[in-house]
């Protein structure tokens, strides 16, 4: 972890390849969100398209720090990367659950659930990384 927080740009630059990668592997499942009377529905194929480029400017904004000389706080840095993991761990949970359980198995999570729970982690990790910028760029040197 220390390697990870002292290069998060790698770390990102990673996950680049890793969502392009799985991109090809996901096929046509789409997740519908329902929003009060209006369904929006997404490709997996998109949504991993737009977290590759999510990720990459992450890591160039990553990268900027360790540019300009400013290292941000290792902490928040440590806390940012594990709650973005936490979060691709629930959007791979999402893609493994099934749409239809059988009935023999008995309770499943509900993919909408694991949906929306790693949505709200993806949501604050952002809010930490925009914390550690705006914290690295005031630190003086």
């Amino acid at each position: 972890m220390k390697k990870i927080s002292n290069t998060p740009y790698m770390f990102f630059f990673g996950l680049v390849f890793f969502f392009l990668i799985i991109s090809f592997f996901v096929g046509n499942k789409t997740f519908d969100i329902h929003i009060y009377n209006t369904y929006f529905t997404i490709s997996n194929t998109r949504f991993c398209y737009f977290s590759s480029v999510f990720f990459g400017l992450i890591g160039v904004n990553y990268f900027s720090l360790h540019w300009v000389q400013k290292p941000p706080n290792k902490w928040l840095t440590g806390v940012h990367i594990t709650l973005q993991t936490i979060a691709i761990l629930f959007y791979i949970l999402f893609l493994l659950v099934p749409d239809k359980a059988p009935e023999s198995v008995g309770p499943t999570p509900n993919s909408d659930t694991i949906l929306w729970i790693g949505f709200l982690v993806f949501l604050i990790a952002t809010l930490v990384h925009l914390i550690t910028f705006l914290i690295a760029i005031m630190k003086k040197q």
